[in-house]
């Protein structure tokens, strides 16, 4: 199976937009691109699907910005530059990809349980 060229532009598009790229959906959208198609090369050339790709940046976003703030900021604080509408979407989020409450991912962020090379749920 060959690699179809838009791959390398929708990871860069991803990074770039992290905060407002939130579903497979829209990049499908955006790229006119097969929704089997877009899994099947995102996989085969990351290892991971585009929404696997997406939970795991929003996640490293979250861990950089705790560790940067490192002052007790409650959820609300870090929903906004990720994304999320609310506290309680960024907690939904944060439970259905580490299985951890907001404030057990937190606290293991911060005490360096939680690593870039822990495996999430």
């Amino acid at each position: 199976m060959h690699r179809h060229r838009c791959i390398p532009l929708i990871k860069s598009h991803i990074d770039a937009h992290l905060p407002t790229c939130h579903t497979v959906d829209e990049i499908v959208r955006r790229f006119n691109i097969d929704r089997h198609v877009l899994h099947e090369q995102f996989l085969l050339a990351y290892g991971q699907s585009p929404k696997q790709y997406i939970q795991n940046r929003r996640l490293a976003l979250l861990k950089a910005l705790i560790l940067e703030s490192n002052d007790g900021h409650v959820a609300f604080f870090y929903a906004a530059p990720l994304g999320f509408q609310s506290a309680s979407a960024l907690h939904n989020f944060v439970q259905r990809s580490t299985g951890l409450s907001f404030r057990a991912f937190k606290d293991a962020v911060l005490s360096g349980i939680f690593s870039d090379k822990c495996n999430h749920k």
